[in-house]
């Protein structure tokens, strides 16, 4: 599998699976000193009090304790480990930092599943998230699901789960009932993306017969999404109703489509031009004669569309040949 790598402006880190957040894959991120994973930009700054999301240019974030930090005192620092086993291993990230011109020391941490919801855990912290902001959000115009903003509520033992609703656009969407998977059996393409939405009223899981994928409890109303790269069949079940089962099918992906692609045929005699056109899954278009010198008569000394040109198969290369 692909590796995550974080990177702070200190360090970096890599734990061996990528993570799924907002129904897109990722295998780097930038960790800031100041609270907050950033997915796709890197900006390091700071703030004070609440801080209305989306914040415009952290992009695509899970913002734990965001605030004005520091990581450079002793004791201080962001630490990162992989915990539990296939398919529950988290790659956990833990910040021990202090305040900018300010006392106290705040201690939190991410965790990031191979599968499930994304979590932040507060330990101790000197004002509980008075001066600080919390969240997530998907890109600077959002959507994004705020849970606090200069509120003293990220109390030390407190769990936050981002528990992602409704499926990304093109996944294969299925339903989860009350006791049924519908539709039960389906098949994919490899590399396609399957969501499952719990429409029922009471909590189920998708959870793969082999430890391929476990969705965890999913309560109604949320989502889970698993992408299937490899072909083979994925039979599933619901942990809490064992007679709920299902199987996903994934085939393996269509070959890539023939395409035209024109070779060089100039000072080729006509016969083995057309033969080497028709061999590249091209057809031999017009064919016309003009004058040449005494060497190139009989032989091409123009083509249309020119050699290494790709086009749909049985594309039509014009020739030109020489004659007195």
């Amino acid at each position: 599998m692909s590796a995550i790598t974080v990177t702070t402006a200190r360090r970096s880190s890599t734990s061996r699976f990528p993570v799924s957040v907002y129904g897109d894959s990722y295998t780097s991120g930038y960790v800031t000193d100041n609270g907050s994973l950033q997915l796709l930009t890197s900006d390091g700054g700071a703030s004070s009090g609440c801080f209305a999301l989306p914040i415009n240019g952290f992009d695509r974030s899970l913002i734990a304790y965001q605030g004005d930090l520091r990581t450079d005192e002793s004791g201080d620092g962001i630490f990162t480990a992989v915990a539990g086993s296939t398919p529950h291993r988290q790659f956990v990230i833990e910040w021990r930092t202090t305040y900018y011109q300010r006392a106290g020391t705040a201690n939190f941490e991410i965790l990031l599943p191979e599968s499930g919801r994304l979590s932040v855990i507060y330990g101790q912290t000197a004002d509980s998230g008075a001066e600080e902001t919390s969240g997530i959000q998907s890109s600077d115009n959002g959507p994004f699901t705020q849970f606090s903003c200069g509120e003293p509520t990220l109390v030390s033992g407190l769990r936050v789960n981002y528990v992602p609703r409704g499926c990304p656009s093109g996944s294969m969407a299925l339903s989860i009932g009350d006791f049924f998977f519908d539709p039960a059996h389906v098949t994919v393409p490899a590399g396609t993306t399957v969501c499952w939405t719990n429409n029922g009223q009471i909590g189920h899981t998708a959870t793969s017969d082999t430890g391929v994928f476990d969705s965890e409890t999913m309560q109604p109303s949320d989502s889970y999404t698993y992408t299937f790269d490899n072909p083979g069949s994925y039979p599933y079940h619901c942990t809490i109703h064992p007679n709920m089962t299902g199987t996903i099918t994934v085939t393996a992906p269509p070959p890539p489509p023939v395409r035209c692609r024109v070779p060089r045929v100039l000072g080729l005699r006509l016969a083995p031009a057309k033969r080497k056109i028709r061999q590249r899954h091209c057809l031999v278009g017009r064919v016309r004669r003009a004058r040449s010198r005494r060497s190139l008569r009989g032989r091409v000394i123009r083509q249309s569309p020119r050699q290494g040109t790709v086009r749909p198969a049985r594309f039509p290369v014009r020739l030109v040949v020489g004659r007195r």
